[in-house]
């Protein structure tokens, strides 16, 4: 009978080159890191196996991670101290990027690394800046080149005007289509600009038009128009359905309602609707201001002891033309022996008249449009007077005074662009 002995056979020891080595994804060896390096900068007792046993990792791994990224460190602090690197101390000691380098966030503009991954950008901040200052400094002859002109312009060559475009819109920028205003004769554009410059020296802050209450008359069309216009299909032309008949008592011509409102800081006033009385449509007689405007509206405001200046249109049946802000003027011969001068010295109203033809250099002009009465007329067909009064109505209630305020802080700015432009009109 043989007898068999159990052999045991010494491990062996393998070298630690020979050992298989883990891989642990980049966002796992940042945990294991971070972790470590924060409770030894709090000085929280910890034990380090435990960490890695909670992430997975094995104490062997563990620990290279920590000498890898030890390493790292010295290797930055090295780098740190060359004066050409773009790389910092901060208090703590961590590394930190400069901000004020030419792009820190840019690996191809680092002075101490160079960037392998994929090509640098054609067009960097230094020439981003150069199209930016040449936009700012030439104003509009600028703001109409094309793209590839711009960067012509700025000795920028070979680039394409996509690469530009995109470029350009890191700062907002975009071609739109320009605000285009009417014409101003030399003698109105000389008006406005001595108008902006008197008006900005007496009221240069935008507190200081607090006081002030910007008046405008507007007259709204209704009654037929040229053609009705009817909504179809391609061959109803001769349709029963789309024929419109002539009413006997059809007014033959368009006519008109015409209103009248003030505006100001925190303060908006009805709509007031008024007869011209006149064989001219919007033409207002100074009989017509007096007994509807003044007397009814105004003439209250003025006895309850608001302090306000108004501001009116130079209209004639406002009485007069003559403008209160350019003593240069020689009065009208008429100009204090008119019944609304008259009433204006009885009740000591403040007022000036604005500057002719310049809707953008008063308040109330900006009330109209967007959500007000113009608007809202335009949305419903209306061929009656008390309809049309209605639209108008809604739409005058629509215009917030949060709105008006905005468009009386905006005066200062008003002017100033104003002079920028030499008289001409401005964008508001």
């Amino acid at each position: 009978m043989l007898n068999h002995r159990r052999i045991t056979v010494p491990p062996v020891k393998l070298d630690a080159s020979d050992e298989k080595k883990t891989h642990h994804d980049t966002p796992t060896k940042a945990k294991v890191v971070g972790i470590i390096q924060h409770y030894e900068r709090l000085g929280i007792p910890h034990i380090k196996r435990d960490i890695f046993k909670e992430q997975g990792v094995a104490p062997r791994t563990g620990y290279r991670y920590l000498e890898q990224a030890k390493k790292a460190k010295n290797k930055r602090v090295q780098e740190s101290r060359d004066p050409d690197s773009d790389i910092s101390d901060d208090e703590d000691g961590l590394m930190t990027w400069d901000p004020f380098g030419d792009d820190a966030s840019r690996l191809h503009n680092s002075k101490r690394r160079k960037e392998t991954r994929g090509r640098a950008p054609k067009l960097g901040w230094k020439e981003i800046h150069a199209m930016d200052k040449i936009i700012e400094d030439w104003g509009i002859e600028a703001r109409q080149l094309t793209w590839q002109a711009l960067a012509y312009e700025a000795g920028i060559e070979d680039v394409s005007e996509n690469t530009i475009r995109k470029a350009m819109g890191t700062l907002d920028y975009h071609q739109c289509i320009a605000c285009r205003k009417g014409y101003v004769n030399p003698s109105t554009a000389k008006d406005r600009l001595q108008f902006s410059k008197v008006m900005l020296e007496r009221y240069p802050d935008p507190d200081d038009w607090t006081n002030l209450r910007f008046s405008d008359t507007v007259h709204f069309s209704y009654g037929p128009s040229l053609s009705p216009r009817i909504i179809r299909k391609p061959g109803q032309r001769y349709c029963p359905k789309c024929v419109v008949d002539k009413q006997p008592d059809e007014p033959k011509e368009t006519q008109q309602e015409h209103s009248w409102v003030a505006v100001g800081w925190n303060f908006k006033s009805d709509i007031v609707f008024y007869d011209a009385k006149s064989s001219n449509h919007d033409k207002m007689s100074h009989d017509v201001y007096v007994n509807q405007i003044l007397d009814p509206v105004v003439k209250p405001w003025l006895q309850r002891g608001d302090d306000f200046v108004l501001e009116e249109d130079g209209d004639s049946g406002h009485g007069g033309r003559r403008l209160a802000w350019d003593p240069t003027r020689p009065k009208s011969r008429n100009s204090r022996q008119n019944i609304v001068q008259k009433w204006r010295r009885e009740n000591n109203l403040k007022s000036y008249f604005t500057c002719h033809n310049s809707p953008d250099l008063s308040p109330v002009e900006s009330c109209w449009q967007g959500l007000g009465p113009n608007t809202q007329v335009k949305k419903v067909g209306h061929f009656d007077s008390e309809t049309t009064r209605e639209l108008v109505c809604e739409g005058w209630a629509a215009v917030s005074q949060e709105h008006i305020n905005k468009q009386v802080e905006s005066m200062p700015q008003r002017f100033r662009d104003c002079i920028e432009r030499d008289g001409n009109l401005t964008g508001w």
